[in-house]
């Protein structure tokens, strides 16, 4: 049995207050890709350095090798607000970690993590991880 691993990603559901994170990995395990993604962490987002900072001890952490992040479409051809400080934090984070980011449509994520009441204290991470579903699903066949 060969395993290898080929990537770790942090998925990043920004909000103005909280932030929820979400870790998935790649793996090819004999001759067939693997994900593995779950739920990793909801940190306060008031202060957007101390978060960065966060989330870079995460990356160093976990061995990150790339970043999703969830934003919302525009709305009447207009950036959202949380679109353009999502987009921020993910140049903020490349500026010190050079790991390339992804952008994930994340309408109705929240949503959907609501719907599952065991998730409901955990409400952003698990959204972050159904951004992270919603790369892997666009980009691995």
């Amino acid at each position: 049995m060969f395993a290898a691993k080929f990537v770790n990603s942090l998925a990043i559901d920004y909000g103005t207050k909280r932030s929820g994170t979400a870790i998935g990995e790649v793996y090819l395990l004999d001759q067939q890709k693997k994900i593995n993604i779950f739920p990793y962490k909801t940190f306060d987002s008031k202060n957007r350095k101390t978060l960065i900072d966060e989330l870079i001890n995460v990356i160093q952490l976990y061995q990150i090798s790339q970043l999703v992040v969830g934003v919302l479409p525009n709305k009447n051809n207009q950036k959202r607000q949380t679109t353009i400080l999502s987009q921020k934090i993910a140049r903020q984070i490349f500026g010190q970690t050079h790991l390339p980011y992804f952008f994930v449509d994340e309408s109705y994520t929240s949503v959907d993590a609501k719907l599952d009441a065991i998730k409901q204290e955990n409400v952003d991470a698990y959204a972050a991880k159904i951004i992270l579903e919603i790369f892997f699903a666009n980009i691995i066949p």
